[in-house]
């Protein structure tokens, strides 16, 4: 027997790498209508790093994700026709990192060409870079929010030069994101600063009691409200406060039911979301009028319509756990008497573990908008050896624990105490979730992303990028302490075809909603200055797919309410206007 041992183990090592040759080129082998992996093609790779100035304390160790996102910005920065990118890390000292496109044939880092690093506090951490003309010169300027002061830069000849003395770089109260938006409907943009926290939590940061400060307080039991104080600064220069002290992450305005009054949505964390009405140069609550105040986490939140219905369906991501009555995305939309129904778990679009940035976006060219939501905590060695704690600690108050109910026992709410089976949503290194529309019945269809396989790591934002120009829409994907990744769209390599639509909008920052016609089919898309989720601005060519490739007619309506349209476009092109 033993002088065959030797041959089995070579037929048996033959075998096995025979098996392991063939699973990887399965997993190279791109799905027919989704993505190939692509990241190759950003050179040098770009990697995301926390800072390591929190890093002292262990306490905060746990709570760093929600201080340290890598966000990231799409558009034309030398205007040679191919979309480029600028993305963060949040480092101390970090310079947000530039990438042109090579002519659609990757992506080059010219951050030194363009920009000049600073010296800035250790605590000081990048988030979120928006592009946006500012100055209405015809050219982007640069805003990066970050824990601690947020940077202003103003383009000159292709090269961002940092504004000291600017209001924005002087705006120190940890800007987390922004909205920029013509929310006075004056046809100039205001900037709405989101801010998670406020600055007495750089003190406790170096305590012992940073646990006990934060979730201590008996506000943050059902809605916190001892959060950063968001804050609008208008084009004239006035400063307006938005709402309560939240813990806010994200921001969004859409007519929710399509009554020509828009509405302005703000994601917060640890309480409910918040819906408003700008009047007067004031915030006007409206946030019963729609739902009664949740108690999810809110992180990102964007809009999502379906051909032929008007009205918006408002996504908003949140963390999921198995058996737990508030759990999952919201998928709200209005059925009727603005009452908002949630139509998350009947969409299949509930779960996505403890999901962050999202986007939606027409991938296969149907004609129906399909959904990438990101996935993933905090990756560390703490997860394997107490995922309780991590998830008791992480969620605060949030979740009802036992010394909820002791506190509340008139409350029947039918949560498990021990969910440890579930810890799974907020370990780290999740899977992403691409969720493909099926017009058959109505819901997302869950998928694989890439190659047939789940790529891991823990997503924060997502943002589209037609980097060739071929019409179909590929993506870039932030992680924290990960790579940044580019995932090709193969639809149009598989099956050519001409049912999409693109246009190029030289004033595209103040449309506000876009109608586009066909036939008998009526497409919607609510367009926020080419923002489409958590810490992202997205290739700020307005897209659409078509459920055919008959001629189309378009009405672009701004913020100020004035309407503009084209009639009779041909798909299957990008059109330049200057309307």
């Amino acid at each position: 027997m033993k002088k065959y041992l030797g041959l089995i183990f070579v037929i048996c090592c033959f075998i096995g790498y025979f098996l392991i040759e063939n699973f990887k080129q399965k997993e190279l082998d791109p799905i027919e209508g989704f993505f190939s992996d692509a990241t190759d093609l950003i050179q040098p790779p770009f990697i995301h790093y926390d800072n390591k100035y929190y890093h002292r304390n262990a306490s905060v160790v746990y709570f760093r994700s929600l201080f340290f996102a890598p966000g990231i910005a799409v558009n034309d920065l030398n205007n040679d026709g191919y979309q480029d990118f600028v993305t963060t890390s949040s480092e101390e000292n970090a310079t947000p990192q530039i990438y042109l496109n090579q002519q659609g044939n990757g992506f080059k880092n010219v951050t030194k060409k363009w920009i000049k690093p600073l010296k800035r506090k250790p605590y000081e951490s990048n988030i979120t870079p928006l592009l946006f003309d500012y100055d209405n010169d015809q050219d982007l300027d640069l805003l990066v929010t970050a824990i601690g002061c947020s940077q202003f830069y103003l383009n000159e000849d292709n090269f961002f030069e940092y504004q000291k003395n600017h209001k924005l770089s002087k705006s120190c109260e940890n800007n987390y994101s922004a909205l920029i938006i013509d929310l006075d409907q004056d046809r100039k943009l205001d900037i709405l600063l989101l801010r998670y926290f406020n600055q007495r939590w750089h003190r406790t940061f170096e305590s012992d009691d940073f646990y006990r400060v934060i979730s201590g307080s008996p506000n943050n039991l059902f809605d916190a409200t001892n959060g950063g104080q968001n804050q609008l600064i208008l084009s004239s220069g006035t400063d307006i406060p938005a709402g309560k002290a939240r813990w806010s992450f994200d921001a969004w305005q859409t007519d929710i039911n399509n009554d020509q009054i828009k509405e302005l949505i703000v994601a917060n964390d640890f309480g409910s979301e918040e819906f408003f009405e700008f009047k007067h140069n004031s915030f006007l609550d409206r946030t019963r009028d729609f739902i009664f105040p949740d108690r999810r986490n809110g992180m990102n939140i964007n809009s999502n319509y379906l051909p032929n219905n008007p009205k918006p369906h408002i996504f908003i991501s949140n963390i999921w756990i198995k058996n737990y009555v508030e759990k999952g995305n919201f998928y709200w939309h209005d059925q009727g008497n603005d009452n908002l129904t949630d139509l998350a778990i009947a969409s299949n679009l509930n779960n996505c573990k403890w999901a962050w940035g999202s986007v939606f976006a027409d991938f296969n060219l149907d004609g129906y908008n399909d959904s990438y939501i990101a996935n993933g905590y905090l990756s560390s060695k703490k997860n394997k050896n107490n995922r309780k704690g991590h998830f008791q600690f992480a969620s605060l108050s949030t979740l009802p624990f036992k010394d909820f109910f002791k506190k509340f026992p008139s409350q029947n709410f039918e949560i498990p105490l021990e969910i440890s089976e579930n810890y799974d949503s907020v370990s780290g290194n999740q899977a992403d979730c691409l969720k493909i529309y099926n017009s058959e019945t109505n819901k997302f269809e869950d998928t694989s992303p890439i190659n047939g396989a789940k790529p891991i790591w823990d997503g924060r934002a997502v943002a589209t990028i037609d980097y060739d120009n071929d019409g179909d829409l590929d993506l870039l994907v932030t992680a924290q302490n990960n790579y940044l990744h580019l995932f090709k769209n193969t639809t149009l390599e598989e099956t050519p075809k001409t049912n999409w639509i693109g246009f190029d909008i030289k004033d595209q920052q103040f449309i506000s909603k876009i109608t586009l016609i066909q036939g008998e089919n009526i497409y919607y898309k609510d367009w926020n200055a080419a923002k489409t989720g958590f810490l992202s601005q997205s290739d700020p060519r307005i897209h659409f797919g078509l459920l055919n490739d008959s001629n189309v007619s378009v009405s672009f309506e701004y913020s100020d309410g004035e309407v503009k349209t084209q009639q009779d476009l041909a798909p299957g092109q990008y059109y330049n206007f200057e309307l």
